[in-house]
C-alpha cells in the first residue's frame, strides 16, 4: 500500500494520508522522547524497549514503527478522523463548502426553477443533496473528464494533510498538559513545547487557507464540465431530488 502521488480516487488520497501520518507520528515520538519527557520517563521507555529487544535485536524499534503504522491506518482508513470526526464535528469545512459553494454553483443554471425552500432543505440533508454532484464525479464511474478528477484529488490531498497536522498538534498539546499536571515535566520544558506547538499551528493555518483556494478552483472546473456536457442529465437528477423532498420545480 504505497502512497499515491497521482490519486485517482479518495482511497488513493487515504493511502497518501496514512503514509504521511506514519512519518509525522514517528517524528513527534522522537521529539517527545528527546526534548519533552523527563529523564525518568525516558529511562522507563528505554528499559521497556530494551526488554523487548532481548529476544531479537531491533525488534523494539520495529514494534514502535509497527504500532504507529497501525495507529495511522486505524485513524485514516477506518475512523477517517480527518473527515468523519475532525471535519464533521469541529471544522465543518465540507458542510459549509457544500452549502456555500457547491450547491449554488452546481444548480446555478436552474435557480429560477427552484423552490424558495430548496437551499434551506439542502442544509438539513447535505449528504442526499450532494449525491447529485457525486453522481457525476464519483470515483469509479465518473462522468466528467478524468483529468479534472485527478486534479481535484491532487489539490484536496494537500488540504487534508493540513488537517492531519492540526489533529496531531492538538494531540501533542494535550499530551504535554497531561505530562505537566500529572507527571514530572518541568514547567520551562512544557512552556517551550506549548509555544512551539502554537507557532506551528499558526503556520499551518496559513497553509490551510492557501490549500482551500486550489480545491475550490478544481471543484469549479468539475462543475463547469457537468454544465457543459451533462446539463440535461443534471436537470433530471435535480427534478428527482425535488420530488423526493416535496419541493416544487418550475411551474410544477
Amino acid at each position: 500500500m504505497l502512497p499515491s502521488f497521482k490519486p485517482k480516487t479518495y482511497q488513493d488520497v487515504k493511502k497518501t494520508l496514512i503514509w504521511y501520518t506514519i512519518i509525522l507520528l514517528n517524528i513527534i515520538a522522537i521529539l517527545f522522547y528527546y526534548l519533552i519527557i523527563s529523564p525518568t520517563q525516558r529511562n522507563f521507555v528505554s528499559s521497556f524497549m530494551g526488554t523487548i529487544e532481548k529476544p531479537v535485536p531491533l525488534i523494539g524499534p520495529g514494534m514502535s514503527l509497527t504500532f504507529f503504522t497501525f495507529v495511522a491506518w486505524l485513524l485514516i482508513s477506518i475512523i477517517e478522523i480527518h473527515d468523519k470526526v475532525y471535519d464533521k464535528y469541529f471544522v465543518k469545512w465540507r458542510y459549509w463548502y457544500s452549502i456555500d459553494f457547491i450547491f449554488p454553483t452546481l444548480f446555478r443554471p436552474f435557480t429560477d426553477n427552484l423552490s424558495n425552500h430548496f437551499f434551506e432543505e439542502a442544509k438539513s440533508h447535505v449528504y442526499d443533496f450532494m449525491k447529485v454532484f457525486y453522481y457525476f464525479v464519483g470515483d469509479y464511474e465518473t462522468k466528467i473528464n478524468i483529468n479534472l478528477s485527478l486534479r481535484f484529488y491532487e489539490k484536496v490531498t494537500k488540504y487534508w494533510i493540513t488537517q492531519i497536522n492540526e489533529i496531531l498538534l492538538f494531540f501533542s498539546f494535550i499530551v504535554i498538559l497531561i505530562l505537566k499536571y500529572f507527571g514530572d515535566l518541568k514547567s520551562n520544558i512544557a512552556f517551550n513545547g506549548l509555544v512551539f506547538i502554537i507557532i506551528f499551528y499558526l503556520i499551518n493555518r496559513i497553509f490551510v487557507k492557501n490549500t482551500k483556494i486550489p480545491v475550490r478552483s478544481a471543484t469549479n472546473d468539475e462543475i463547469e464540465d457537468i454544465h457543459k456536457n451533462h446539463l440535461s442529465e443534471l436537470e433530471d437528477e435535480l427534478k428527482n431530488l425535488c420530488r423526493k423532498y416535496g419541493l416544487s420545480y418550475g411551474q410544477n
